[in-house]
């Protein structure tokens, strides 16, 4: 369900009196997930409705965030090394199916 809305929301459940809502954060160009952008305060005041009401604020700004970021030499360094790391664990996985 998180997935078709485009957001992730939480009432009370890992915590008692909190509510968040959350969006990911993409590349513009790969579309991989470089962080989340999210909202948390107390659930008296983000009660169901507003959470469901900051949605598309979160999901507006979210791209706007994924270009600067993907632009970031941190969040550059960041892809690479999680490219490296899963070529590396494909290789060793066709290794073993030798």
């Amino acid at each position: 369900m998180t997935r078709e809305r485009g957001y992730g929301w939480d009432l009370d459940s890992s915590a008692a009196g909190v509510a968040s809502i959350a969006v990911m954060v993409r590349d513009p160009v790969s579309a991989q997930a470089i962080g989340v952008l999210s909202v948390s305060g107390p659930s008296a005041r983000l009660a169901e409705p507003r959470l469901h009401e900051l949605a598309p604020l979160l999901q507006k700004a979210a791209p706007v965030i994924g270009v600067a970021g993907a632009r970031s030499p941190v969040c550059v360094r960041e892809i690479a090394r999680s490219a490296t790391k899963r070529q590396a664990r494909l290789d060793g996985a066709r290794g073993e199916l030798s």
